[in-house]
């Protein structure tokens, strides 16, 4: 898995809108009747013939849908609420903000950049809108940028614990680990308990080799939380990232007793059982992860890394082949290619994907080494 896609997801947009309560029936009524058009066409109409005070109302009504539909998760309804609201209410920055957070969710960044922006030149220095622009460069990898609206609105508020925190995940996200795990610390010195700083913390100690510092923050969460997955795979991983494999091993079975149809926990355990060239193991539960779902990537990419090692190299480059076809820049299906036609004797110009060939990508003048234990 990446360190940003597991997603990723650690981008998150959450509390950047206000979610409203329960609606009493008379307002579910309303919705419901305008539900029958597009909420923006009924916006539309409502306006043409609407006082000031009524579009207030509009567009109090269709926040609240947006809202609804955001806290169920269906992020294009909320969206197309969210603009009949600014159709009724021209310019309001409560809902471009909310806009702009239903746009992050959609994975549509630079678009809720610009509507944080303008939310912004309505209402300046709005510390919300402020840390919803912040995670939308992020999201755009826009990381200085987004690192410095941050630093902006802790000088204001050192203690700020969303500043903070975002902070931390941004510079992670860049690889800034050192000024990651400052800002975390800074986050932990007030919240010495949050489970976020924790295991940002472990997480981002572990990405730059910190593994002793990372194993303690783990257990620092596990005695907070003892049943806390996110640490105890944590745990696994540093393990395995540390050469201690036969610890690693155990950690992931004993994870797998308890979930075990898990597919991360199953490629984790795969890589790891293929470290320690257990490769017909390792094969059998990469197989068994893409009969269940045979778009996983992890899982793909695992399964021709050790057909390569186990020495199957036309099966290795058949399936790295069948990756590219889907994702020609794919850097470890490339890079994988390049050793499995290497390590078969064959010219590295039998690679096709302009990837390859992009500056900057490891020297394979020589031969390849097997692989050892490493990161994703």
């Amino acid at each position: 898995m990446t360190r940003h896609g597991a997603a990723g997801t650690l981008l998150f947009a959450g509390g950047l809108w206000l979610l409203l309560g329960a609606l009493v029936d008379e307002v579910h009524g309303a919705i419901g009747s305008a539900a029958e058009k597009s909420p923006a066409r009924a916006a539309s109409e409502t306006k043409s013939s609407s006082t000031a005070g009524s579009s207030v109302v509009d567009r109090d009504r269709f926040i609240q849908e947006g809202d609804q539909q955001m806290q169920r998760g269906g992020f294009e309804a909320a969206r197309e609420a969210y603009l009949a609201a600014n159709t009724a209410r021209p310019n309001d920055p409560t809902v471009l903000a909310k806009l702009a957070a239903a746009e992050l969710k959609l994975e549509r960044p630079p678009e809720a950049v610009r509507l944080y922006q303008r939310a912004l030149e309505l209402q300046p220095g709005y510390v919300e809108f402020r840390l919803g622009l912040a995670r939308s460069l992020a999201g755009d990898q826009r990381f200085a940028d987004a690192v410095r609206e941050y630093e902006s609105i802790l000088q204001e508020d050192p203690t700020s614990y969303l500043a903070l925190l975002g902070a931390a995940q941004t510079c992670g996200w860049a690889g800034e680990y050192e000024r990651a795990v400052d800002f975390f610390e800074r986050l932990l010195a007030q919240h010495a308990d949050s489970l976020e700083g924790l295991l940002g913390l472990a997480s981002t100690l572990a990405w730059s080799d910190q593994f002793d510092r990372a194993m303690e923050t783990y257990a620092r969460v596990l005695k907070i939380d003892p049943g806390n997955k996110e640490a105890k795979i944590g745990l696994a991983r540093v393990y395995g990232w540390k050469g201690e494999l036969d610890k690693a091993k155990s950690a992931y079975e004993e994870l797998i007793r308890e979930k075990p149809n898990d597919r991360i926990l199953l490629v984790d355990y795969a890589k790891i059982l293929a470290w320690q060239e257990e490769y017909e193991r390792s094969i059998q539960i990469y197989e068994r992860v893409l009969l269940d779902d045979p778009g996983n990537l992890d899982a793909k990419l695992g399964l021709a890394r050790v057909y390569a090692w186990d020495g199957d190299l036309d099966r290795a480059e058949k399936l790295y082949d069948e990756i590219l076809e889907d994702q020609p820049e794919n850097r470890q299906a490339v890079m994988g290619k390049i050793q499995v036609l290497h390590w078969g004797g064959r010219p590295l110009g039998a690679s096709n994907s302009a990837a390859a060939n992009k500056p900057g990508r490891e020297d394979t003048s020589s031969p390849a080494p097997r692989p050892t234990p490493q990161r994703p």
